[in-house]
């Protein structure tokens, strides 16, 4: 029901604070907290409850992105770099000489390959170990306050998997609570684990489409699979030993889109949530 839609003439509504009375007939309700649309809010003093469900729901793309991109796919780019290095010493050459004169080679961008398996892999354990501090530092502002700090310390952690073990009263994150509520510092609201995995899969999505513009370990293979498919007009933009790359792609783009959003919505959070809309405000005229 849109806020703008009022309730059937045969309904009575009558603000008592953050009540509504909602009538029909002999039946008469007051519900707290719901506006004369019968519209119902959580207040905002009132922390959040996560659902398993939803935990769940992060738990998913989360891991997917990192055991994909970071494990595989930086796995993948590392194994296939070093077979073009003749060198007992390809591993190190790879990760920390890859972009010297003396290492080029024709038929890869040790450079690109390298920077991008940095990325990957270094990136994400920078993340793990930075964003793991941030958790450390608001279990540590929250007991400052006196509040139970483990559960919203994990939530906004990359170690939020161990929130599904918590009990439904446990499972309140802090942080979905208005600052001026909880007076703790400001910064554990500026939401700074989000935005760096949003900065974490921006500079890696850039250094996927640079290496792919350069020849990378699977340029050969590419290479091979054009000649075979002859003038096929796909086979200028599709080869499927590309995918492992697109996928990536695909994975960041989606991260950066919905920690945009998820960041936009907890800035915002200072306006009462809408949790549902009251049975005797749905019946039509």
């Amino acid at each position: 029901m849109n806020p703008s839609e009022s309730l059937t003439p045969n309904y009575r509504q009558i603000q008592n604070g953050s009540s509504t009375v909602l009538s029909e007939g002999s039946k008469s309700e007051s519900v707290p907290h719901t506006d004369s649309n019968g519209i119902q809010y959580r207040p905002q003093q009132n922390g959040r409850v996560i659902p398993r469900g939803e935990i769940l729901s992060r738990i998913v793309p989360f891991y997917e992105l990192f055991i994909t991109n970071s494990a595989l796919l930086g796995y993948h780019i590392l194994k296939g770099a070093v077979k073009h290095i003749s060198s007992n010493n390809g591993t190190h050459i790879f990760l920390f000489e890859a972009c010297q004169p003396i290492h080029y080679q024709p038929d890869v961008d040790l450079c690109a390959a390298s920077a991008l398996t940095w990325s990957l892999m270094g990136g994400a354990v920078l993340y793990f170990v930075i964003t793991s501090l941030i958790g450390f530092f608001i279990y540590l502002e929250c007991r400052r306050k006196d509040y139970p700090a483990t559960f919203t310390a994990l939530w906004n952690s990359p170690l939020f998997i161990a929130c599904y073990f918590f009990q439904e009263k446990q499972r309140i994150d802090l942080l979905s609570i208005p600052n001026r509520f909880m007076h703790l510092r400001k910064w554990t609201h500026s939401h700074v684990h989000r935005l760096i995995f949003s900065l974490y899969c921006l500079i890696t999505t850039s250094l996927i489409a640079h290496d792919l513009t350069r020849r990378t370990v699977d340029q050969n293979d590419f290479d091979a699979n054009k000649a075979s498919q002859g003038k096929e007009f796909y086979s200028h933009i599709y080869n499927p030993y590309f995918l492992p790359y697109y996928v990536a792609i695909y994975l960041y783009l989606k991260t950066i889109i919905a920690s945009s959003l998820e960041i936009r919505g907890l800035l915002f959070n200072d306006k009462p949530e809408k949790v549902g809309v009251h049975f005797m405000a749905l019946k039509s005229r």
